[in-house]
């Protein structure tokens, strides 16, 4: 094997653990017709063949199955993030799901921190004021 093959192996490697993949293949009512991928991680394990998948994921009603969007951070019934990709795939709908567990842990640390300042700003104009 070479060591452009084994870089390879590895950056795949990284980016399925980082990611966490799970494919959907719906028909056009959004019934189950395959899964590729880890179904658990987003709490769809559950989920079987010809099953209406928008019972499980509300998000997918009042979209057609030729409509393609992209919904970042979309929390799951595992309560996870998920990014959300909807595209059709062979004329049917396809749904590429990837974690994005760390991106929201990191939008929620920033949040954080703006509210902390938030609050001690509005702390010290009241010391101010109280000063005056």
């Amino acid at each position: 094997m070479s060591g452009s093959h084994a870089i390879a192996r590895f950056v795949r490697k990284v980016l399925l653990d980082q990611l966490k993949p799970c494919f959907l293949l719906l028909d056009e009512d959004f019934r189950l017709l395959r899964v590729v991928g880890n179904a658990e991680h987003y709490g769809l394990g559950l989920l079987h063949r010809g099953e209406d998948c928008r019972g499980t994921m509300p998000f997918l009603y009042g979209l057609g199955p030729t409509e393609s969007i992209h919904l970042p951070l979309v929390e799951m019934t595992s309560g996870r993030a998920a990014d959300v990709l909807l595209s059709p795939v062979i004329g049917r709908p396809g749904l590429l799901l990837t974690d994005a567990s760390r991106e929201r842990a990191s939008r929620q640390v920033v949040q954080q921190q703006a509210n902390e300042i938030r609050l001690l700003h509005k702390q010290q104009q009241k010391l101010v004021a109280e000063l005056t």
